[in-house]
């Protein structure tokens, strides 16, 4: 009865490799056609090129180092005494 478990699982684990590369291989197919109708020959619209250089430059915004807000110094210190205060490490992974 193991048995047959083992190669009803390999049947399934095999049925979805397939469909998997199936569906690959007609994604390449489709993606090539509608490349090859294109004759190159067009300008994009003077749309699609204000969408482009909007994309651009929100990317640009985003390529900028990161600025961090500099760490607020406690006001009242004196509050803490005689309280329990708990330290939690954040790591080297934040600035």
């Amino acid at each position: 009865m193991i048995r047959s478990t083992r190669s009803t699982s390999l049947r399934s684990k095999v049925a979805v490799a397939s469909v998997a590369v199936a569906t690959l291989a007609l994604a390449a197919c489709s993606s090539g056609a509608s490349g090859a109708t294109d004759t190159g020959s067009t300008a994009p619209s003077s749309a699609a090129s204000a969408t482009i250089d909007a994309a651009k430059a929100e990317l640009d915004k985003l390529k900028a180092p990161i600025a961090w807000p500099d760490p607020v110094a406690p006001t009242k210190p004196l509050d803490l005494a005689g309280k329990t205060v708990w330290w939690v490490p954040i790591g080297d992974a934040v600035p």
